[in-house]
């Protein structure tokens, strides 16, 4: 990962909507954060984050849920250094 984020203009975060896969990325220091702080490390401005299994019956393509995983990302992002614009 490190050699191709290296040289890469974006990168792309898929994070899981299902109840429980989301916390364990970002919440203590998992993957998901270590990510996010390599790629900002490595000099990556840009970084969409996408939001995945919206569909899982845990989840039922609920707004809230979303609302939800964005409200932890956001100030998570924002304190990664950046630049955080959020959906619509």
């Amino acid at each position: 990962m490190i050699s191709g984020a290296a040289q890469a203009d974006i990168a792309v975060l898929v994070i899981s909507a299902r109840k429980g896969e989301s916390k364990t990325g970002y919440e203590r220091g998992e993957q998901t954060r270590e990510h996010v702080q390599l790629a900002k490390t490595l000099g990556l401005s840009k970084l969409f984050v996408i939001v995945n299994k919206m569909d899982n019956p845990t989840v039922n393509w609920l707004r809230e849920r979303f609302d939800e995983i964005e409200s932890k990302m956001v100030p998570f992002l924002r304190s990664s250094g950046y630049n955080v614009k959020k959906a619509t």
